[in-house]
């Protein structure tokens, strides 16, 4: 009987420790292929540019889209914020400048229905905006009225304008992400 308890607690021991290596190699290799994902990035690849610091100007709203220009405004700078790469500051501290014009907002019949050509089956919502970087140190521009534009469709049924509304943060969020990575590709 003693036998028996004492080659019990052996076997205990011993899975202990097997079970004990087995955490530990796991927990390395997590680690090991957790540090190969540091360096990836979501989306198109992007090259770096030589400066870090941003002023993210007020849009200017020459379409007259209702409430537009903050909504922008405050994607591209969220959008700069979760990226991680460059840092927001002032105007009169920052490296680059970043000024946009919303300047063509409009939807078009983006399909009809066969049996009527006349009624439209969606809508194609289109967003342009013009943006310029400007190196606030030497005052010259990175880049001037660079045109990025995108366009979503809709329903066009009896609700299009309040989904047109609703739709309206989803296209200036795409619009901002385009801009984002128009700035982290340029080169200063």
């Amino acid at each position: 009987m003693l036998f028996k308890e004492m080659a019990s607690e052996k076997l205990m021991k011993v899975v202990f420790l097997y079970f004990k290596h087995i955490c530990t190699w796991s927990f390395m290799g997590i680690l090991l292929s957790m540090g190969g994902c540091s360096r990836y990035h979501l989306g198109f690849p992007v090259n770096r540019a030589s400066f870090r610091t941003i002023y993210v100007a007020p849009a200017v709203n020459k379409a007259f889209v209702s409430q537009a220009q903050s909504t922008l405004t405050r994607q591209v700078r969220e959008e700069i914020l979760r990226n991680g790469y460059l840092k927001l500051l002032r105007k009169s501290e920052a490296d680059v400048a970043l000024e946009m014009t919303i300047v063509k907002y409009g939807r078009s019949i983006g399909a009809v229905y066969e049996s009527d050509p006349d009624a439209a089956k969606t809508l194609s919502l289109n967003l342009t905006v013009l943006c310029s970087l400007k190196n606030t140190k030497k005052g010259c521009y990175l880049f001037r009225d660079q045109s990025v534009s995108y366009s979503l469709s809709i329903s066009a049924n009896d609700y299009a304008q309040c989904i047109e509304y609703q739709r309206l943060p989803q296209l200036t969020r795409e619009v901002a992400k385009k801009i984002v990575l128009l700035i982290e590709n340029t080169d200063a």
